[in-house]
């Protein structure tokens, strides 16, 4: 027998012109751990380089694409756009390293103190230009504003580096139950003002310091009742290293919490307005317990959403 290799033509694709506009984006990434008992110190060291980073606010720049006389099977221009995306991308590198919560966000704490030294000039310049009386209010303002920003940007990277440090002091004690408990917690609850950040720092820090205690007595009891004498073993290692490791997480949720509140309490109603992210629409509804998913009703989204406030 004769055999040959019968290659199958592709149907080419020819785009005379595309253009696409630039994307302006901000990119947030929090971190959360899934925590395995059976992980190794490879899956441990992965798992505290997590914890301690989080992406927040990091501003991505995607300028624009002109492509002319593009010829190509579906693949080739699939790749060819994924190609010159991706350069785009890799260029915001450092944007997004500049935004990690671990070095304190030094892209936020640059884009504040620019912001008030901007205003530091140019609010007396702009008031100067309709008389000496608007000028110095401009100067009034140029120099609050050049406070606030520096206030803002300082405690900003203040709350950022703390938090971090308190989420990867917490992997070391291993409790994945008081872990979610936190995570949720700091998630939902954002001071808005100084006072509000120390009665959450105060709480916070309570909070880490009443567990650490406890759990030197219902870690071991917790681990011998799951895997006997070994889960014994386990649970004591845990709730001796958790008695010093939630207290220091403690203490640095107190920093973080307090200086929140101090940058937000710096901030104009209109900047606070701005950092409020409102929902367009209700949450999706999945049905059954398999979680069927289906096409968006708008009945069924609020019927769940009022029975969800019932609760």
């Amino acid at each position: 027998w004769k055999t040959e290799e019968v290659v199958i033509s592709k149907q080419q694709i020819y785009i005379k012109y595309y253009n696409s506009s630039p994307l302006f984006l901000k990119i947030s990434f929090y971190s959360t751990m899934k925590m395995e008992s059976d992980a190794g110190f490879n899956t441990f060291l992965k798992r505290f380089g997590l914890a301690l980073n989080t992406i927040e606010g990091a501003p991505i720049k995607i300028n624009a694409l002109e492509l002319r006389d593009v010829v190509g099977t579906l693949n080739d221009v699939v790749y060819i756009l994924k190609d010159r995306y991706m350069i785009r991308l890799k260029r915001n590198l450092f944007s997004i390293l500049g935004a990690s919560s671990l070095i304190g966000n030094p892209i936020q704490l640059v884009n504040n103190v620019s912001s008030g030294v901007k205003d530091f000039f140019y609010k007396p310049i702009e008031g100067f230009v309709e008389g000496p009386i608007e000028g110095g209010k401009g100067l009034v303002k140029g120099t609050g504003s050049l406070f606030r920003h520096t206030v803002q940007g300082t405690f900003g990277s203040m709350s950022s580096i703390s938090s971090s440090i308190s989420k990867g002091v917490l992997v070391l004690a291993n409790d994945k139950d008081y872990m979610k408990e936190r995570e949720d917690a700091n998630h939902k609850n954002r001071p808005e003002n100084v006072f509000e950040g120390v009665g959450m720092g105060i709480k916070s820090a309570a909070k880490s310091f009443g567990s650490g205690i406890t759990g030197v007595v219902t870690m071991p009891v917790s681990g011998a009742k799951k895997k006997g004498f070994v889960g014994f073993l386990s649970g004591t290692f845990k709730g001796v290293t958790g008695l010093v490791a939630k207290p220091i997480s403690g203490a640095m949720d107190f920093i973080s919490k307090t200086s929140e509140g101090i940058k937000n309490n710096t901030m104009t109603q209109e900047e606070g307005r701005n950092m409020k992210i409102e929902r367009i629409r209700l949450p999706r509804v999945f049905y059954a317990r398999e979680k069927i998913f289906r096409v968006f009703d708008e009945l069924h989204a609020y019927s769940q959403a009022f029975l969800l406030k019932q609760k």
